[in-house]
């Protein structure tokens, strides 16, 4: 399928972030430094090459203008 295809099936538009907005995030014992891709209000990528294992709770930490958001 087609970006053009997922993006008519999803339920909430997703935003594009080209420079992407930094995030941390940690679970079990993985800690790493990312970028987000593109966020909505149905979730957000995360460009990464070593993603956590699927069912993983991840706290992210967004840096943004003026300091971190939990």
């Amino acid at each position: 399928m087609t970006e053009k295809v997922y993006a008519q099936q999803r339920r909430y538009p997703r935003v594009s972030l080209p420079n992407g907005m930094r995030v941390a995030w940690l679970g079990s014992d993985l800690q790493f430094f990312s970028r987000i891709r593109t966020i909505g209000m149905g979730g957000l990528f995360v460009a990464t090459p070593n993603p956590a294992p699927v069912g993983t709770k991840l706290r992210l930490t967004f840096e943004v203008p003026g300091g971190n958001v939990l």
